[in-house]
C-alpha cells in the first residue's frame, strides 16, 4: 500500500508542478520504482532518489508526438522516458551519473546539491553545462552556451532543447548554479608554493591576494606565493573569480608559513607545574615534561642539561626526562620542528637540591600506598629530623594531587604524618603528589587504576 501511495503521489506532484500547459499531456501511469543511493560531488546522500521502469514503446511515441505538436519551437533531443526526470538529468546525469529520478515522491530533493556546498548560485551564466533552477516550478535545466537556450527533461516527457521561457514550467524566477570553486595548494609554505582554483568557470579571470603580504606575498595573476621576511605564522589566501558567470565567491584557504609557531610565550614544564620557573625537582628522578601546543609542529627537539637523560619520548611534546643526580641550577631548552625549520619555546630553569638549609630534602620522605590505587590512597610524610610529637611533624606541609595536565584533584595543609586521599571518583591515569615542607620540595608519581 505504501508503495502504491508513493507512485500515486509522484504522479500528482508532476502535474502540480508542470503548469497549465501540462493538463492535456498524455496520462501515463507511473511504473514501479526502486530506491537508489547516489551522492553529490561533496559526498552527501541525495534523498528520495529512485530508479524507475521504462514506459512502453507506444507510450513513448505518444509522449513524443504530444510535445512535438504542443511545443513546435522546441527540439526533442531524446525520447520520452520515465527512467529519469529533470533533476536527475541536470544535477547527476550530466556529471557522468546514470539514469535516476530525483524527488520521486518529495519535491525539492535536489536542494542538497547546493545546500551542501557542491554548487554555488550566481547571478547568471552563459557557459555550457551549468545548472538552472526554476524555483517557482521545481524544475531544473542546463545551460548550452547560447544565451537563454537550455536543455531540460520535462518530467517523463522527452529531453528538450528550448528557450528558457518556452516550457510547461513557470520561468519567472531562475537561479543559476556552478560547481563551487575551491582554493587548492599546500597547507604549509616553506619558501614558495603555487595555488590554483578547482572548478573554475570557463572564461573566468582570477585575482589572488594574501591576508598578510609582508609574510606571504602572492602574484595576483599566477597564484605563486612566496615567503618573505622569514615570516612564521598563519595566512589566508583568497581569490576573486569573475567572468561570464559574474563574480563568484571562493572560500579562502588558510595556510601556515615557515617554522612552527613556538615563541617566548610557549612554555615547557614538568606536568602539573606550568608557569613555575625555576622549578625545583628531585635528583635522579624521572618526570613527564610537556610543551604548550605549537601550531604546525611535527616533532620536538629537547636540549638537555648536563647529567639529564631521556627515559622515553625524546622527539615528542611530552617526553619523560630523568634529572641529574648532582645538585645545582640547570636550564632546559626545547624547539618545535617541521619541514620548514624550527622555532624555540621559552627555556625552563631547573633547581636540584640534595640537602642544606633547615630541612635537607634527603630527610623528607613521601610515600603512597597502594600505588596504583583504586579507591583510597594512604600518603605518608616522614621527616627524620623532626622533634615534634609522634604522628605529627614540626611544621605543617602543603600536599597536592595533580593530573598530567596540571589540574589539582586534591589539596590540603596538614602536619599529620599519615593521611588518606579518596580517589574513587577520579579518572584513571597518571597523577603526581607534590609536597612542600619547610624548604623541601618532593614529588612522587602515582597511578589510579581500576
Amino acid at each position: 500500500m505504501a508503495k502504491i501511495k508513493a507512485i500515486v503521489y509522484s504522479f500528482i506532484i508532476w502535474f502540480a508542478i508542470s503548469g497549465p500547459a501540462a493538463s492535456a499531456q498524455p496520462n501515463i501511469p507511473p511504473p514501479a520504482a526502486t530506491p537508489i543511493t547516489i551522492y553529490t560531488p561533496n559526498g552527501s546522500v541525495v534523498p528520495n532518489t529512485y530508479t524507475v521502469l521504462e514506459m512502453t514503446q507506444a507510450q513513448i511515441a505518444t509522449c513524443n508526438n504530444y510535445v512535438a505538436s504542443t511545443y513546435p519551437n522546441a527540439t526533442i533531443l531524446s525520447n520520452a522516458s520515465y527512467t529519469y526526470n529533470c533533476h536527475g538529468y541536470a544535477w547527476y546525469m550530466t556529471q557522468g551519473g546514470g539514469t535516476v529520478w530525483i524527488g520521486w515522491t518529495i519535491p525539492g530533493s535536489q536542494a542538497i546539491f547546493w545546500n551542501d556546498g557542491s554548487y554555488t548560485s550566481v547571478s547568471s551564466c552563459k557557459n555550457n553545462g551549468e545548472k538552472v533552477r526554476y524555483s517557482n516550478a521545481d524544475h531544473s535545466a542546463v545551460t548550452t552556451g547560447t544565451t537563454d537556450i537550455f536543455q531540460s527533461k520535462w518530467g517523463y516527457l522527452p529531453l528538450m532543447l528550448h528557450n528558457k521561457n518556452y516550457t510547461p514550467y513557470n520561468s519567472t524566477n531562475l537561479i543559476y548554479y556552478i560547481r563551487t570553486p575551491t582554493n587548492t595548494g599546500s597547507s604549509l609554505v616553506c619558501t614558495a608554493s603555487n595555488f590554483s582554483i578547482n572548478n573554475l568557470p570557463v572564461g573566468s579571470t582570477l585575482s589572488w591576494s594574501s591576508s598578510n603580504p609582508s609574510g606571504l606575498s602572492i602574484n595576483a595573476s599566477t597564484g605563486v606565493a612566496t615567503r618573505v621576511n622569514n615570516y612564521n605564522g598563519q595566512v589566508n589566501i583568497s581569490a576573486t573569480v569573475s567572468g561570464s558567470c559574474g563574480s563568484v565567491p571562493v572560500p579562502p584557504l588558510t595556510v601556515w608559513v615557515g617554522a612552527p609557531g613556538a615563541n617566548i610565550g610557549t612554555l615547557i614544564y614538568p606536568s602539573g607545574s606550568r608557569g613555575i620557573d625555576p622549578v625545583a625537582l628531585g635528583p635522579a628522578s624521572t618526570y613527564l615534561f610537556q610543551s604548550d601546543y605549537v601550531p604546525q609542529a611535527t616533532s620536538f627537539r629537547w636540549l638537555l642539561p648536563s647529567g639529564f637523560s631521556f627515559y622515553s619520548g625524546s622527539t615528542t611534546s611530552s617526553p619523560f626526562i630523568t634529572t641529574s643526580a648532582t645538585a645545582g641550577s640547570y636550564t632546559l631548552f626545547c624547539a618545535a620542528v617541521n619541514s620548514c625549520g624550527q622555532s624555540w619555546t621559552h627555556s625552563l630553569g631547573i633547581t636540584i637540591s640534595t640537602g642544606g638549609g633547615c630541612c635537607p630534602a634527603a630527610a623528607v620522605r613521601l610515600s603512597a600506598f597502594p600505588n596504583p590505587a583504586s579507591s583510597t590512597m594512604t600518603v605518608t610524610v616522614a621527616d627524620s629530623l623532626a622533634t615534634g610529637e609522634s604522628g605529627a611533624l614540626d611544621q605543617p606541609y602543603r600536599l597536592a594531587l595533580v593530573d598530567r595536565m596540571g589540574s589539582v584533584a586534591f589539596s590540603t595543609r596538614s602536619d599529620q604524618c599519615t593521611l588518606q586521599i579518596p580517589v574513587n571518583n577520579l579518572p584513571m591515569g597518571i597523577y603526581y603528589l607534590n609536597l612542600v615542607y619547610k624548604e623541601a620540595v618532593v614529588r612522587r608519581q602515582v597511578i589510579i587504576s581500576r
